[in-house]
């Protein structure tokens, strides 16, 4: 049994020695993930931020990053940094100057736009209360190669008797989904991965 193992260990590592030496010739893209930006009068829970933040990390995650160098996270705290510092109040234009700040080949900028929810009487009295829920979602990406900027939303409204399925927590969660699928975001992470500044045509320098 130890033998068999041995050899299967073996096999594994003079498998895995040509990836990890093409790794240590990749370029690593260096991604800037901006925090959820919540544009909205009524701030969701904490547990909700979570959701959407967690879809934000689902749709970056690379297997095998840490052993290939696809990408390179940059640290958060400087992403929101770079953030504060920012002139502008447009997110298309926010992204860029993140990139130049940050030296970045990939930015990504997650915003809650809407949020609200409320009840109200129905007009029919064989009718519970009726739940009013409404969410909103924006993702903006930069890819620094080519200079090109993807801005994808989604939006969803509720309007009946409560269900889980109008909680307005819920509807934002499944929003960032759609708005993160709809950016095309984990395709065009594999594609860039491990391309660094190799491959950017930059015009800011």
């Amino acid at each position: 049994m130890r033998k068999r193992l041995g050899m299967v260990l073996c096999v594994l590592f003079v498998l895995l020695l040509p990836a990890a030496a093409s790794a240590a010739e990749r370029t690593p893209l260096r991604v800037a993930r901006v925090p959820l930006q919540i544009g909205t009068y009524h701030a969701p829970s904490e547990s909700v931020v979570r959701g959407m933040e967690e879809k934000v990390s689902r749709a970056l995650h690379l297997p095998l990053n840490e052993t290939m160098h696809y990408a390179d996270f940059l640290p958060k705290d400087a992403v929101a940094l770079a953030l504060a510092e920012s002139q502008s109040r447009d997110p298309k234009e926010i992204v860029r100057e993140i990139a130049r700040r940050m030296d970045a080949g990939l930015v990504v900028l997650p915003l809650l736009t809407g949020y609200e929810s409320y009840t109200r009487s129905s007009w029919d009295f064989m009718r519970g209360r009726i739940l009013h829920s409404y969410a909103a979602v924006r993702v903006v990406v930069y890819d620094r190669r080519g200079d090109r900027v993807i801005d994808k939303g989604a939006s969803d409204t509720y309007d009946d008797e409560a269900t889980p399925r109008g909680e307005v927590g819920n509807m934002a969660i499944e929003c960032m989904d759609t708005a993160l699928c709809r950016t095309g975001l984990h395709a065009l992470l594999w594609a860039r991965k491990g391309q660094g500044h190799s491959a950017i045509q930059e015009k800011d320098r």
